[in-house]
Order: structure tokens, then sequence, then C-alpha cells
């Protein structure tokens, strides 16, 4: 019986011994597994971003700036001395010359074929060689960064014409992050650094950030497989009421649509205390076009086929209205000189966008050629400037 009890015994102790081992080899292959997968699966599946159709990396692009918040890197991947794609504007401007810049978002950025780059062309083929266009675009710039732009960086180069060649972004980029009418691309972000709140005194704020949370923040891998819980972790969304209502409600939209409207009016006052002229340019997007060809059809019924794409659409639609009738006051009010390109390719029978809002090289020339022809409606056109 002692010799029984004794194997008995060290039977379950090798049990036990069994069983710590092979808990042990899983841990070690799971920590292995963990750290290969840390390393390399980034590496194998880029990001959206990685994915799309730029080529420089974000930092590049969105390298941030005082009061503008972001903009191009100086001198970097191509880009000129201010951050800019294209040629930029020499400090001393020459006698005589006439200076045009178009600020937007990564429609008036794309290079190269940009819609500068293409009123440029109108002009040197009209014999106005000189005129000078300067590319002024921002990835991602919402009206108001465009209207800071203006002030910040614009004025100190004698503008003769500014232009805002924006909209789309208003209407489509508050759908998502950062929900609040007239705030910059993914304000909410900045606003939730954890690096604001580290010497804050109350505890409410201090505490604000678990560790655990920004330790797996760390990780490249975690990133990707727990992003939506660590942005709302992060963000902290429900410390932001938003007294608007949820985006696409009739008081968000009316506010959003009055916002990008009082940017346009704010650009052509900045524009006349500069003694430049102003044109605000209201720019096409997916929604406004039919028929969908292509991979503007497969993009338009992957949207059909969500509610929150249903809903961006039927919210464009009636922002376009509220935006276009605001337009039309400030024509009548202020005497802007505004455009509506909204409606541009609404009947054109070929592919024109890559997504909802980004368009290919020739439409780009096609937006050219439409601005440059309302110049010249304008009396600035030959012999004019």
């Amino acid at each position: 019986l002692v010799l029984i009890s004794l194997d008995a015994e060290t039977i379950k102790k090798k049990s036990w011994e069994i069983n710590l081992g092979r808990l042990s080899l899983i841990v070690v292959f799971a920590f292995g597994g963990f750290i290969i997968a840390e390393i390399t699966l980034p590496g194998l599946a880029p990001s959206a971003w990685e994915r799309g159709v730029f080529v420089i990396p974000q930092s590049e692009v969105r390298y941030p700036k005082p009061y503008v918040m972001f903009g191009g890197e100086p001198n970097a991947a191509g880009l000129n001395r201010l951050g800019y794609p294209g040629p930029a504007p020499a400090e001393e401007k020459p006698a005589g010359e006439f200076r045009i810049f178009i600020l937007g978002g990564s429609t008036v950025f794309n290079h190269p074929g940009s819609i500068a780059s293409a009123l440029q062309d109108a002009y040197h083929r009209n014999g106005d060689d000189h005129v000078r266009v300067f590319n002024f675009g921002v990835v991602s710039s919402v009206s108001g960064m465009d209207l800071a732009r203006i002030v910040y960086e614009v004025a100190d180069h004698q503008p003769d014409l500014i232009i805002m060649y924006n909209g789309g972004n208003d209407l489509l980029n508050n759908w998502g992050r950062e929900d609040r009418p007239g705030y910059p691309f993914d304000f909410v972000y900045t606003e939730n650094n954890p690096l604001l709140y580290l010497s804050d005194p109350t505890a409410a704020e201090r505490d604000r950030y678990q560790g655990w949370t920004l330790f797996l923040l760390e990780s490249r891998l975690l990133r990707r497989l727990l992003k939506d819980d660590l942005e709302e972790a992060l963000i902290k969304r429900k410390l932001r009421p938003n007294d608007l209502g949820a985006p696409g409600s009739p008081q968000w939209q009316q506010a959003l649509a009055a916002t990008y409207i009082k940017h346009l009016a704010l650009g052509h006052r900045v524009a006349k205390g500069l003694e430049a002229r102003f044109l605000g340019v209201f720019q096409p997007i997916l929604f406004f076009k039919t028929p969908h060809v292509g991979r503007e059809r497969q993009i338009n019924a992957y949207l059909e086929n969500t509610d929150w794409g249903r809903q961006r659409k039927r919210g464009a639609h009636e922002m376009r209205a509220m935006i276009t009738e605001g337009m039309r006051r400030l024509r009548d009010t202020e005497g802007m000189d505004l455009l509506d390109l909204s409606a541009l390719f609404s009947k054109r029978r070929d592919a024109v966008f890559t997504d909802q809002i980004h368009i290919t090289e020739t439409a780009r020339a096609a937006v050219g050629k439409a601005i440059f022809e309302h110049l010249e409606r304008a009396g600035i056109g030959a012999g004019n400037l």
C-alpha cells in the first residue's frame, strides 16, 4: 500500500510537471509567434494608407505645423521648400508677375498633373506667361485649415488671386472620427494626446489613460487587431458631448454647411485685406455624378449596401443644396466671386472618380480648364490681369 501510494504521488507529481512543461511551451511559442507577427505582419499587410494612391509616407504629407495643423514637409519627397508640390514662389516677387494661389485638400495636392498645373498650362497657351499658379494643397485639409493657410502662409507671398477649391472634405471628413463641424481633420486625436494630461493636477484627468492601454498602443500588431477598442479608449468620445446631435441630423448638417459658407466669406474678406482677388470653388464629389462607370460603380454599390453609406450620400445631397443657397446669398450680399463645380462631371460617361472625392489626371485638367474659363468671364484673363 505504501509503494502504491508513493507511485501515485510520483505519477501526480510527474503529471503536474508535464502539464507545467506543456504550459511553458505554449507560452514560449505564443510569445515567439507574437514577436514574429509583430515584426513581419505590418510589412506583409500594409495599411489602407499604404495601399492607397499616395506614394509618400503619411508623415511627409501631414507634417505638424503651427496654426494650420499640418502640411507637407519642406523639401521632402519631391515637395518644395515650403512643403507644397510644384514650384514655390520666389521670395522677391518679379515685376509684372501675377500670382495665383490655389488651396484645398488632396485633390489640389495630387501631382503630377495637378489642378494648379492645368490652370498654369491654360494661361501659358493663352499667352499669359506672366501668370504664375502655385499649388498650396494639403492632404485632408478642410476649409477652415485653408483659411488659416491664407493668413499664415499665402499672405507672405504677395498674392494677386486666391482660389479656395474645397467643400468635399468638409462634406465627407466629419462623418468619421472627428464629427464636429468646422474642426480640423482628426483634431480629436490632438486634443486627446496623453501628454496633455500627464501633469494635470486633477486625479480625473491624470488617471484618464490607463497604463495598460498605452502599453498595448506600443504594439504595431495590436494597434491593428484592437484598433477600434484602442481608439475608443483613447478618444473618450463620451467626454465630448455634441449638442448638434449625431452626424447626419438636420442640425448637424445645417451647422456643417453654414461653417463652410462662413469660411468662404472669411476667405474673401482676408483676400480683400491683402488687396488680392478671391474665388471660392465648390468641388465635385462622386455622389454628384451619374452615371457611375467602372470603379465608380463598385464604390457606389458598396456605399449603397451600408446604412452609413446611404446616410452619407443622402446627407451630401442635402448639404449641397444648403451650400449652393449660401453661395447665392454671398454673391448677392457681398458680391463674391464663387464657382459651383459640384455638377461638373454630373453627366460624364467615363470614369472620373477613383474614390469618393479624388479624380483622375484627365478630370483634374477639366477642372483647371473650367476655372480658367470662369476667370476669363470674370475679367481675369488675357489683357485683364
